[in-house]
């Protein structure tokens, strides 16, 4: 439980080592069926199996305990959101809000109120989720996570480009960047700047900041996204040479499919 949050790799690894279906202990079981599934999204792993947070959410609930209740149905909840199951996913997070109204675990609230906003995106309901993510910005703030709360701006800078406000998408890429003391974050945000120039057809802006943003480093996908539009940039300014050459390093970074297509695309015009 100390190490779950600095060290998740290594927690995985020693909650693993225990048998915990001869635990004698229910309170024990709980707690390990919590932390498990704390372990496994800090590493990015499938949340399982289901018995395991059930035990966890059927103990603390005959123990009237809502501040772990609140953690077990938050986990609940993000299984069900990875597995598509939005429904589900929306109300145990609801469930959980109820059970977490007076805790002070703002770490916690944040997340809730970050799924949220991303159900609401998957929905197409932009508004609701800008009011969830702002709520998330504020918890992280107040639990002093200074980082995570400047990545939760550029998430709402994201809702006002999806509805083409660029202008503000800007000014909010642009004031994470500014008080950004992280490699990572500084990256993303030179990204998005970059990405807004493209979408409104600034691509000599473009590619001044996504050339930038690849001398970062980076998560998941996101070279390969940098890669690509710095290729599209060039590629719209007839610069061919060098529009092959990026989409072609693109290539050779994890990517999603979108990316790839946009990638062969260029290549073969």
């Amino acid at each position: 439980e100390e190490i779950i949050e600095t060290q998740p790799d290594s927690a995985l690894k020693t909650l693993r080592e225990i048998d915990y279906q001869n635990e004698k202990s229910d309170r024990n079981k709980a707690l390990y069926g919590v932390l498990m599934f704390k372990a496994l999204d800090k590493n990015y792993l499938t949340l399982a199996p289901d018995s395991l947070i059930n035990f966890s959410i059927k103990f603390y609930q005959d123990k009237n305990d809502n501040e772990k209740l609140g953690e077990a149905l938050f986990y609940k909840g993000r299984s069900y959101k990875y597995a598509y199951k939005n429904e589900n996913a929306t109300k145990c997070y609801i469930e959980s809000l109820d059970k977490l109204a007076d805790s002070r675990n703002y770490s916690l609230l944040a997340k809730i109120y970050s799924d949220l906003a991303s159900i609401s995106i998957n929905q197409n309901d932009i508004e609701e989720a800008r009011k969830k993510l702002i709520i998330s910005e504020k918890y992280l703030i107040k639990s002093g996570k200074t980082k995570d709360a400047l990545y939760k701006k550029l998430d709402i800078g994201n809702t006002y480009k999806l509805q083409k406000n660029y202008n503000k998408a800007l000014e909010l890429f642009k004031y994470a960047l500014i008080e950004s003391t992280d490699s990572l974050l500084t990256g993303q945000a030179i990204q998005e700047i970059g990405l807004t120039f493209f979408y409104i057809n600034q691509y000599d802006s473009a590619i001044i900041n996504l050339r930038k943003s690849i001398q970062f480093p980076f998560v998941e996908n996101n070279m390969a996204i940098r890669l690509y539009a710095l290729s599209d940039s060039f590629f719209e300014l007839k610069q061919l040479d060098s529009a092959f050459i990026y989409a072609a390093k693109s290539l050779t970074f994890p990517a999603n499919f979108y990316t790839k297509k946009e990638c062969y695309r260029i290549l073969a015009n």
